[in-house]
């Protein structure tokens, strides 16, 4: 009685095993592309997520505020409520709300203006109507400008609560 048992020969299982091999390092070599890739993506939209972000949040709070100020280290903008202070340093800017966010800019030379007049010496929480300074990143220079129109009722209240 001589009965065979269906099986692979030694070699096609090596073959095999070699198909599986290869079909593996291939894999793990298109991920490790694909993963260096997306480290290299992100770091660079990273830094422009942050240039983005800066220029909305300024945006809103700009146009929302009641009244923007400037004690010579930086603006408070004055909400209903709540106050938002803003720190330009070449480092960076902080912004003092709740918490604190730090945006991490490379800042120079900002600008505060009142009535197309520029303010290099303020008065006491002196009102500012424009901002502007300049960001660095990837060795390019952008430029940021905002501008509060304020309604004449904010005007005479503004400068009421300032006397």
């Amino acid at each position: 009685m001589n009965r065979k048992i269906k099986a692979f020969t030694i070699m096609e299982v090596t073959v095999s095993m070699l198909l599986a091999a290869i079909v593996v390092a291939v894999g793990f070599t298109a991920y490790d592309i694909m993963a260096r890739s997306y480290a290299a993506y992100h770091k660079k939209h990273e830094g422009l997520s942050v240039l983005i972000q800066t220029d909305k949040l300024l945006q809103r709070e700009f146009a929302g505020a009641i009244a923007i100020r400037f004690d010579g280290t930086g603006l408070a903008l004055q909400d209903t409520g709540r106050i938002i202070r803003y720190e330009f340093s070449p480092e960076g800017i902080l912004r003092r709300e709740a918490n604190t966010d730090t945006l991490k800019l490379q800042v120079s030379n900002v600008r505060y203006w009142f009535e197309s007049q520029e303010i290099t010496q303020p008065a006491e929480l002196q009102l500012i109507d424009g901002l502007s300074f300049s960001a660095l990143y990837e060795g390019k220079t952008f430029m940021y400008h905002y501008h509060k129109k304020y309604s004449s009722a904010e005007l005479v209240s503004n400068t009421q609560h300032a006397h």
